[in-house]
């Protein structure tokens, strides 16, 4: 068994210490998190379990799950590892015993570990991870009753993505770019199909490796074509130099994406050549909305940071626990699964979420534009607040 996470950067390791002492020794549910602390998705994982914690301490200090009693959270890292995933996915269910699973916030972990809860029908609600084949369905064609996913599936954020870039954006040339990650290609796939379907076909599609530093051929490419926008589907450390060195080459495209650089090591980053970078997201701080701006005074004055997207899943996705625990009545994993999978009337801090029969979230996208900082709703940046 692997040594407990004994190798967390110091924020990361403060995190969990935090969540151990915040949470009663012989609590009446285990909640078992899996995320990615360290490695190259640490700034969506910490985010994410920094949601999970807060809505966990609210609940606790309420009197916790009616009927259930409190929650106990336990955090493991996946270092942004599938093997690491794995192994902790395997210690939480076999030593930890837990009764229900929130995992994790790369794609390629989340999939590592989706036979492993399966298998001991443990539920995974997962707030993070947008790859299509996370929510498959098993191999004898049914749905995986034991994975539901708030987080939007990247095959269906990107052909929003390209649809917003024609009809709203005006888009006439659209490029796709991508990581040839897990969730890069299965964004990147998406969002072609559509835009082949719609009887415009991507002017352009380039792709790249994690790590890469330089970009000059691919973006000298849609350039040739005359792109004028970019669909993106990759992490924020390539994003950021995607737009600086675009601005370099002289070029004024675009950039439409998903709320994979709703982060702000992306605006770190690219500093000023994030500005216009469009957003899709379920929920963004610099909303004017009441919940919004309830949960962004809580979440700064518990963390002493801004809230992200992933922040706000992680919260609503343990609030929707709590209302299947409450509306099974019981423990019992097959009604809490139930439960879940019909869940309704719940409208949380992202919005109502509705489930379809493979386990994934149908609610509205909501769509950002980065603006010095900010990521302001689009139809509050049309109307002038920039």
């Amino acid at each position: 068994m692997r040594r407990r996470i004994a190798t967390l950067t110091t924020a990361a390791a403060a995190l969990l210490a935090a969540a151990a002492l915040a949470t009663p020794a012989a609590a009446d549910l285990k909640l078992g998190v899996v995320d990615d602390l360290t490695g190259g998705a640490a700034s969506y994982g910490i985010s994410h379990v920094n949601g999970i914690k807060m809505a966990v301490d609210e609940i606790n200090e309420a009197g916790g799950i009616k009927g259930i009693g409190k929650i106990e959270l336990i955090v493991e890292d996946d270092a942004t590892k599938p093997t690491e995933a794995v192994n902790a996915a395997n210690k939480l269910i076999t030593r930890d015993k837990i009764d229900f699973m929130m995992a994790s916030c790369a794609s390629s972990s989340t999939l590592a570990l989706v036979p492993i809860h399966t298998r001991a029908e443990v539920i995974n609600l997962n707030s993070c991870s947008s790859a299509k084949p996370i929510t498959d369905p098993l191999p004898n064609g049914k749905p995986n009753p034991w994975i539901f996913r708030t987080q939007y599936r990247s095959d269906r954020t990107a052909a929003f993505v390209a649809d917003f870039a024609q009809k709203e954006l005006g888009a006439k040339k659209i490029g796709v770019l991508n990581d040839t990650n897990e969730y890069g290609r299965a964004a990147a796939e998406g969002a072609l199909k559509h835009l082949e379907e719609s009887g415009h076909p991507a002017a352009a599609h380039e792709t790249y490796n994690s790590g890469d530093k330089t970009f000059s051929a691919q973006l000298l490419k849609f350039k040739e074509a005359g792109v004028d926008t970019v669909a993106f589907f990759g992490y924020y450390q390539e994003a950021a130099l995607i737009v600086k060195q675009a601005k370099q080459l002289g070029l004024n495209i675009r950039m439409v994406t998903t709320d994979v650089l709703h982060t702000p090591v992306f605006v770190e980053l690219a500093g000023n050549d994030a500005n216009g970078v469009l957003v899709t997201t379920a929920f963004t701080k610099d909303s004017n909305d009441p919940r919004a701006v309830k949960f962004t005074e809580a979440y700064k004055k518990k963390f002493g940071k801004d809230p992200t997207g992933q922040s706000a899943m992680g919260y609503d996705a343990v609030y929707m626990m709590k209302w299947a625990y409450e509306k099974a009545g019981s423990k019992d994993k097959q009604k809490v699964r139930d439960a879940l999978a019909g869940i309704s009337g719940v409208a949380g801090v992202t919005g109502e979420t509705k489930f379809n029969e493979r386990g994934d979230d149908t609610r509205p996208f909501l769509v950002t534009v980065i603006s010095d900082g900010k990521w302001i709703p689009y139809d509050e940046w049309k109307k002038g607040r920039r």
